[in-house]
């Protein structure tokens, strides 16, 4: 047989069929006309107001490109085991009951989970689904710092440690940290919702 390319649409019917060449389109689904008659800010957002290209011009860090989409932020400071601090961001969902954290790659920072705008990043989608979004940070990362004054980034002991610290410590310290935060908020949303 013929193979076919799975995005390639079917061939229209014949017309002595008396089939419609096309299927007629689907009426939109309730959600998304209530949706529609909405305030902009109260709506499913997925459209951009800035290319990724105006977006990356003017930004230099992931807190800056969520501010800059209208998205919510906090960014929390996080020290590891071995001391270096770290800035965890959020787009935060403090109700929601799923969080995820985007880890970045080695030669990356956090901006690479937003720095596409609102339609084409994976941390906007999670939002947009109602995640609480945490994007997580490195050691190589701003601010460069650390609790040891003798490890200062100007010098060469900052710099000091391998990819297995930035896993072991760094992700580490931001995913307690991050479990402490959702605890503490879901608790108090528990303790608000009983009454007392």
């Amino acid at each position: 047989g013929v193979r076919r390319l799975l995005f390639m649409p079917p061939p229209p019917a014949p017309i002595d069929e008396g089939l419609p060449a096309h299927p007629a389109p689907r009426p939109a689904p309730p959600a998304w006309e209530e949706a529609a008659s909405m305030p902009r800010r109260a709506r499913f957002r997925r459209a951009s107001s800035l290319t990724a290209c105006d977006l990356l011009a003017d930004v230099s860090s992931a807190g800056e490109a969520i501010v800059a989409e209208g998205y919510p932020l906090e960014e929390h400071t996080v020290t590891t085991s071995d001391g270096y601090v770290l800035t965890l961001t959020r787009i935060p969902r403090r109700a929601a009951r799923g969080a995820t954290l985007f880890v970045h790659g080695i030669l990356d920072t956090p901006l690479g989970w937003v720095g596409n705008g609102v339609t084409s990043s994976h941390a906007f989608a999670a939002a947009d689904a109602g995640l609480d979004v945490w994007l997580a940070s490195s050691r190589a990362n701003p601010p460069f710092a650390h609790i040891d004054a003798d490890r200062a980034p100007g010098g060469l002991r900052y710099w000091k440690y391998t990819v297995n610290e930035m896993g072991l410590e760094d992700v580490a310290a931001q995913v307690d940290h991050i479990h402490v935060v959702k605890c503490a908020e879901l608790a108090a949303a528990a303790a608000g919702a009983g009454g007392g």
